[in-house]
Order: structure tokens, then C-alpha cells, then sequence
């Protein structure tokens, strides 16, 4: 059933509304460890959807749209971290590494 009217918004329950925002919630924690201002832009977000929606169909397309955008940067972050780890890994085997032959050496003159 398609509700087009304002009245949609009596379908969908405070339990609905929390539940995204919880999600955009989440999803933010990558970003920033500001639990405040996470919460505050997860709930803007929210808001303005179902502000905004002149549906409950488009209500929900927005907020999976924003999940997916959400989700998209959460992955970026996450394969920019691991390349950084990989090239901290490479430094701290290179500086081990140095830290060696730097001692054989000093042992070998002794």
C-alpha cells in the first residue's frame, strides 16, 4: 500500500526512526570518536528525511541512499587504513632491520 499524503508518517513508528538513526549513528564512529556530534549529525540526517519525504517509499529510498554513501566512506577509510598499516609495517621491519646491522656491525669491529 502507497500512502502519498502526509499520513504516511503515521506508519512509521519512533522505533523505525531511531533505528536509522542508530544506523547513520554507527556508521559515523569511523569518521569521528565525538559521540555528540555524531549523534547530532545522524539525527539531522534522519530528520531531514523524514522531513523532506512526501512518502514513506521515499523516505526510506533517502535514507538507504545516504547508508549506501555512508557505507561507501566507511570502506574507503577502512582500505586507507590497512594501506597505512601495511606501509608502518614496512617501516618498522626496515628500521628493525637497520637497528641489526647497525649492532652486527659494531659487534663485528669489536
Amino acid at each position: 500500500m502507497r500512502i502519498t499524503t502526509t499520513d504516511w508518517r503515521q506508519s512509521l513508528t519512533e522505533q523505525d526512526r531511531k533505528r536509522y538513526t542508530f544506523m547513520f549513528f554507527k556508521g559515523l564512529e569511523v569518521f569521528q570518536k565525538i559521540s555528540q556530534v555524531n549523534f547530532n549529525i545522524a539525527k539531522s540526517w534522519e530528520t531531514q528525511a523524514y522531513n523532506r519525504a512526501h512518502s514513506r517509499e521515499e523516505y526510506s529510498n533517502t535514507i538507504g541512499n545516504r547508508l549506501k554513501d555512508l557505507i561507501k566512506k566507511v570502506q574507503a577509510v577502512g582500505k586507507r587504513r590497512r594501506q597505512q598499516l601495511r606501509a608502518l609495517r614496512v617501516l618498522q621491519l626496515q628500521q628493525q632491520f637497520n637497528t641489526q646491522n647497525t649492532q652486527n656491525s659494531i659487534q663485528s669491529r669489536c
